[in-house]
């Protein structure tokens, strides 16, 4: 049956990757019943009408928890109706077979059977018998390791009447992967079984623990994806080198976008052009940047393109002739903020850009839009309840999608949510998104905001003015100016080996006295990261990017960094940003006043780096394995040197592939490839458990990887990707066809 996603990296990066990533025995998918019939499936009775349902049928309760569009459901003419249906004759060369199952739980009556030499040899239920109950999809697992080379059948039985008399039943697999065991990760880690972690709901802002991965990292780590960043210390068993965190460089002919066109310059109360989230993706399909924001304050959604990244163009539309709106004018709705993406990974061409919308009228809810261009986008249904701010992203390393959830903890906080796929996931209940992150203490409130506090004298003239008591003001101002900070947003791409987050810390001051001082709130954005896609990792609290605080610069403020947070052109990093100034024409100053849109520039992989002076250092990683065969570092030494040796497990340098025997490496590039003498490459070592030793003198060293391509293409994640880039994975290196 149809198979749901694709993934475009090219012929040998394909290859690579699916070798990175995949199990040494692939899985066979039995039935995903995508199709319009159950195809070579035999159906009796009525219970499961002409072929696979496409979700709910009518009269039924909304169900969840099965994936893509169809599954068998044997509620077609309601719970009175009965049936089976019976696979084909199937061979059990996997261990087990896993599925996804709901409905009534009848022994016997509504369940699915596994048939060997005619005679059931498993069986599972759905989990009701009684009214309630809930109408989701499990997951549950045979282990057919004994039957091991046998023919069977698959049987799913619907003989049951009455409540709870129906089966539901999708993506029937068989696999060796143990499903009592949790997925093993592209990069050695293993995930507990329960995932998303059932975190809590903290009582206090302690900080979050450090992750697992870090705690306890694998004993051995697969490289083979993408280029190997030094922001943690995963990949480093010991080094005397020191760690240094880099910040971008704001462009001088910033902002790139600022109000110009009557709607963005929203008469000149709340002029706006600038993201609140929104997004900014390089499509590879038109060869352009493009860029989507609000214009006029929580008015319009428009797209501006560019050929370069810096200089931007308000193309006109045909949603409404004259503009760049790609949403046409809705009355009554009040949008906040949007987050789009570019699907790289879908088959769906008419799902390739991704839209949540949160807007007000009667009701404040999260609207999901999908298009085939980023133009014309079609609603899709409702999320259930989020706060303002939501937003998404995909994780390909294990193909999720994640809802970003704006809740309220302890302040504005995040909720996670991860389904296989976008639409499907879009609905969830109180038991499927849990807690994810906040600010803690370790995230200080900005000491200006407490300065901006009326001084006692002031407030004991509004007590006497307004009749009440001091020390009731006094304690009143005290809290609201020194309200704890909170995560106001938190978005994230994958970027070559891992999650790169951008945490959004509100320091305050809150809406309240915002409006009463007519200033915007101050935002700053700080980076984070994830080797796992749920556990985060803040080694550095300094921001990455910083509201100024200067009255007369865009940026002074309120920051919000746009969806897909970077791309790559050639050896930067651009990230794209908006700031408000709080200047209103009409009202002399307002909170949501003067919003602008800029970019910052950051040295490709160059978040962190370990550094070395004269006197040189080495590092040490722990045990690698990689398929590749060329290595190469992004390094900064011009005036110094970089040696590589490989050892094996116990230590010993592995000949000949000593740091005597390497070609000396002094350059600033960001891609570079180190050799040894008398070797071509490292495809000895392929599969291999091995160590590299990094010697380094007056230098600052990036990051590293090995390749099966010599031009240096890492097969990791591109972010929001970037000029000569064809898809989401870097399979060009140096850019050389």
């Amino acid at each position: 049956m149809a198979t749901r996603t694709g993934m475009a990296v090219g012929a040998m990066g394909a290859m690579f990757m699916l070798a990175a990533v995949a199990a040494a025995e692939p899985d066979i998918v039995l039935a995903d019943f995508e199709g319009r019939d159950y195809g070579d499936w035999k159906a009796t009775g009525a219970a499961f009408g002409p072929g696979p349902a496409q979700g709910t049928l009518p009269g039924e309760r909304p169900i969840s928890g099965y994936l893509g569009n169809g599954l068998v459901n044997s509620f077609y003419g309601g719970d009175g109706a009965t049936g089976t249906l019976t696979s084909p004759e199937l061979t059990i060369d996997r261990r087990f077979i896993t599925f996804l199952i709901g409905g009534g739980g009848y022994a016997g009556k509504t369940c699915m059977n596994l048939l060997v030499d005619g005679k059931v040899v498993r069986t599972a239920t759905g989990p009701n018998t009684k009214p309630g109950g809930s109408t989701a999809l499990a997951p549950c697992s045979w282990d057919v390791s004994e039957f091991a080379g046998k023919t069977a059948h698959i049987e799913i039985v619907d003989n049951a009447t009455g409540g709870w008399g129906h089966i539901t039943v999708d993506q029937i697999v068989l696999t060796d992967q143990d499903p009592t065991v949790g997925e093993v990760l592209y990069n050695g880690i293993r995930l507990p079984k329960a995932w998303p972690p059932p975190r809590y709901g903290r009582k206090d802002r302690s900080p979050l623990p450090v992750p697992p991965y870090l705690e306890h990292p694998p004993a051995v780590i697969p490289i083979d994806v993408g280029r190997q960043l030094f922001v943690d210390d995963f990949l480093i068993e010991n080094t005397t080198l020191k760690r240094q965190f880099h910040y971008p460089d704001r462009y001088e002919g910033n902002p790139i976008l600022k109000p110009e066109r009557p709607v963005e310059l929203n008469e000149g109360q709340r002029p706006l052009a600038a993201m609140i989230s929104g997004g900014a993706w390089y499509d590879p399909k038109d060869r352009l940047f493009k860029l989507w924001y609000q214009a006029g304050w929580r008015d319009g959604t428009m797209l501006a393109v560019s050929k370069d990244g810096l200089h931007w163009e308000r193309p006109d539309l045909d949603v409404a002739p004259g503009t760049n709106r790609v949403l046409p004018e809705r009355p009554r709705h009040v949008r906040h903020g949007t987050g789009i993406c570019l699907d790289q990974y879908t088959s769906d061409a008419t799902q390739r850009f991704k839209m949540l919308i949160y807007e007000e009228n009667d009701d404040k809810l999260t609207s999901v839009c999908t298009s085939p261009d980023g133009i014309h986008w079609d609603f899709r249904g409702l999320t259930s309840v989020c706060g303002d701010n939501s937003t998404m992203f995909y994780n390909p390393f294990r193909r999720k999608w994640v809802y970003s959830l704006r809740m309220h903890h302890w302040g504005r906080a995040r909720n996670y949510r991860e389904h296989d796929d976008f639409l499907q996931g879009m609905t969830w209940n109180d038991r499927e998104d849990v807690f994810w992150a906040g600010a803690d203490e370790l995230d200080l409130p900005d000491p200006d905001v407490v300065a901006l506090m009326p001084k006692p004298e002031e407030i004991r003239k509004e007590a006497q003015a307004t009749g009440k008591k001091y020390e009731d003001l006094l304690k009143q101002y005290r809290s609201d100016y020194g309200d704890p900070t909170q995560l106001y947003n938190l978005d994230a791409v994958a970027y070559e080996s891992l999650m790169l987050g951008v945490f959004g810390i509100h320091r305050g001051p809150n809406n309240k006295i915002c409006e009463r001082l007519k200033r915007p709130k101050l935002c700053d954005l700080e980076l984070a990261y994830s080797r796992d896609g749920f556990h985060w990792y803040r080694p550095d609290r300094t921001p990455f990017l910083a509201s100024t605080r200067k009255e007369d610069d865009w940026d002074r403020a309120y920051l919000h960094i746009a969806v897909g947070l970077c791309n790559i052109v050639g050896d930067k990093l651009y990230f794209y940003y908006s700031g408000w100034n709080g200047e209103s024409p009409a009202l002399g100053a307002d909170m949501y006043a003067g919003g602008s849109a800029g970019v910052a520039f950051l040295r490709r992989d160059g978040f962190a780096s370990m550094d070395a002076g004269e006197k040189g250092g080495t590092l040490t990683t722990r045990p690698v394995t990689f398929k590749g065969k060329y290595l190469f570092v992004n390094l900064d030494a011009p005036q110094g040197e970089l040696r590589v040796e490989v050892l094996d497990e116990t230590g010993n340098v592995i000949a000949p592939f000593s740091a005597d025997n390497c070609m000396p490496v002094c350059c600033d590039k960001t891609l570079q490839g180190v050799t040894w003498k008398g070797v071509e490459d490292l495809s000895q070592l392929a599969g291999r458990k091995v160590k590299l030793r990094f010697h380094l003198r007056q230098g600052l060293l990036y990051a590293f990887w090995v390749t099966p391509d010599a031009n240096g293409a890492s097969y990791g994640y591109v972010a929001a990707g970037g000029p000569g880039f064809t898809g989401p994975v870097d399979t060009r290196g140096d850019g050389r066809e």
